[in-house]
């Protein structure tokens, strides 16, 4: 007789998580912030830490999520389910990074002739940083999004061997490997972006820059093994309110404090992230599927190729006020004029098909 998954719970599906596909479309909001460079335009230093700290949690909040929903759908299966679960998932999310880097190529294109024809580099060195682009980092020049699934893919590897653990629910054992994995990436981000490195710790930032680039890839673990924990912790939604607000203010009066720098490895993300979801997950509009979450898709997907434009067309205008504003203002409604554009093609496609 197969053993079953310890897991137990909610029995909601996706289209019913109202509230998380709210939240979606703020993180991709945070992410056109980012690439935007939004905080540039910012005079106070307050702002900015507070700006950086909701910048920050973006892309923690996107796995966490992602996790919730993977500890719902590997509920009640048994070890070897999970795994070819995890596999199917894995498999999904390559299709989709070779298919975004394909959607991507004609920026792809204007990087390499970059590279060749305005840095002067060799055919070595263009073919490797396509390789360390798109197996290493994750972007390829203006692909910076990217990384995001190349995480996802590596960390799928890392579930498959913790299927074990993920069977048991130890939630104690996955929240420690959550840490150790955050804090080797946390540590990689300092040796990469060392000003004054010398002896070897020269030699591991040149080694870090040529690999990996940072050390962003290991969010994916961490926050995905933080969204399967959350999912059995069974707390009201008072509660779950009242520790994402404690965890929030301590979060924002660190970031303003410290003068905390947005970050893809951000210490505060590892608490408060997870705690947002939680209480997300408290709200619900059951059998009302929610269309926020398209739009969040096509803002994190589409957003570079506006920010492309604004990145030849509006950052170098010398005195220009307010230009990264308009940039992210810019970003932001192309890809809401791509979403609408696309409400109105779906039901003609279904036609003809």
């Amino acid at each position: 007789m197969t053993a079953k998954s310890k897991i137990t719970g909610h029995t909601l599906n996706r289209q019913e998580y109202f509230a998380f596909d709210a939240l979606k479309v703020f993180f991709a909001v945070c992410v056109v912030a980012i690439h935007s460079e939004l905080t540039l335009d910012f005079q106070s230093g307050t702002a900015v830490s507070l700006t950086g700290l909701l910048e920050s949690i973006a892309v923690p909040g996107f796995f966490s999520i992602s996790g919730f929903f993977l500890a719902q759908k590997i509920c009640g299966k048994d070890k070897d389910e999970i795994k070819d679960t995890i596999r199917k998932l894995r498999l999904k999310y390559i299709k989709l990074y070779f298919l975004m880097h394909l959607l991507f190529l004609p920026l792809t294109a204007v990087g390499i002739a970059q590279m060749l024809i305005t840095y002067e580099l060799g055919i070595r060195e263009v073919i490797y940083a396509l390789f360390q682009g798109l197996f290493l980092t994750g972007e390829l020049f203006y692909s910076w999004h990217l990384w995001y699934l190349l995480a996802f893919i590596y960390a799928t590897f890392i579930l498959e061997l913790l299927s074990g653990l993920i069977w048991r629910r130890d939630k104690i054992k996955m929240v420690i490997i959550s840490i150790i994995f955050f804090a080797v990436g946390y540590a990689i981000n300092c040796l990469a972006s060392m000003d004054t490195a010398e002896g070897i710790s020269a030699r591991l930032q040149v080694a870090i820059l040529d690999t990996i680039g940072s050390g962003r890839l290991f969010n994916g673990i961490v926050f995905l093994l933080l969204g399967i924990c959350i999912y059995d912790i069974r707390i009201s939604a008072k509660k779950a309110g009242v520790i994402f607000a404690i965890v929030f203010v301590i979060s924002a009066v660190c970031a303003v404090i410290f003068k905390l720098e947005r970050s893809t490895v951000y210490l505060p993300a590892l608490i408060l992230a997870p705690a947002l979801i939680k209480l997300a997950s408290m709200y619900q509009k059951p059998e009302e599927p929610s269309k926020l979450r398209d739009l969040s898709k096509y803002i994190y997907f589409t957003h570079m190729f506006f920010v492309f434009f604004c990145r030849y067309n509006i950052w170098d205008i010398e005195g220009m006020r307010l230009k990264y504003v308009c940039c992210f203002a810019f970003a932001l409604a192309g890809s809401g004029i791509v979403y609408l554009i696309s409400l109105f093609l779906r039901p003609l496609l279904k036609k003809q098909r």
